[in-house]
């Protein structure tokens, strides 16, 4: 039987990187350009570049961002269980809080993600 080692901060980091891109095309059906993920201590920072839909381009395109705004708004509202499940599953670690923001103009979405606790991990050399 072996003994399974907790996981470095950047194992931790990319294996949420990875999944939280992979919810993000199952919920919302987009591909976003690039995910970053940086963990320090409990604290979880997530940044998602081109995360402006289809749905939410064409609305901007044709002159209606404040409906493309309130539709971004209800996204996040129910994107949040599906976001706050797989960090979760992935840290085995309850979440305290989750914030996140958007801008339709950069195109970015930031998350901050709060855990109960730091996670476990293993010193990488």
């Amino acid at each position: 039987m072996t003994k399974s080692f907790p996981p470095t901060q950047e194992q931790l980091e990319q294996k949420l990187l990875e999944r939280i891109q992979q919810v993000y095309l199952k919920i919302l059906g987009h591909q976003p350009q690039q995910i970053s993920c940086k963990l320090l201590d409990k604290n979880l920072t997530v940044i998602i570049e081109d995360s402006v839909t289809q749905p939410e381009q064409l609305l901007i395109d044709i002159g209606k961002g404040e409906l493309a705004q309130e539709v971004r708004t209800n996204i996040h509202l129910a994107f949040e269980p599906y976001l706050k499940s797989t960090i979760e599953e992935v840290t085995s670690i309850p979440l305290t809080d989750l914030i996140s923001k958007s801008s339709l103009d950069s195109g970015r979405t930031s998350i901050v993600a709060i855990l109960a606790h730091a996670p476990e991990l293993t010193i990488s050399s």
